[in-house]
């Protein structure tokens, strides 16, 4: 690809190439351009899971609140150019997202 070019989240989802060894779960498309991050400490992912935890017996608890969280979820959240970012837990409620 054009270094000058843009990508497009759809190019971006498509693709699992990158300019280094980094996999593609650890990286993001910022205004079109992607941006590659190192992969978080092991202690990252017991942080995720407990939080995971808590927003599960939150929900079991909750009679007036419907939602579900995702992990590494890609998220679109600009266009034109595209940002799609890759949060370590998401919530959805009501088809929305609250990061």
């Amino acid at each position: 690809m054009d270094s000058l070019r843009l990508m497009t989240a759809e190019e971006f989802v498509t693709t699992g190439d990158t300019d280094d060894d980094i996999e593609p779960r650890w990286n993001e498309l910022l205004a079109g351009r992607v941006v590659s991050f190192q992969p978080p400490p092991p202690e990252h992912g017991a942080v995720v899971l407990n939080f995971a935890k808590a927003i599960a017996a939150y929900l079991q608890k909750a009679t007036d609140e419907k939602g579900y969280a995702g992990f590494e979820t890609g998220l679109l959240i600009a266009q034109n150019p595209d940002t799609v970012r890759r949060p370590p837990i998401s919530f959805f409620v009501d088809r929305k997202s609250v990061v």
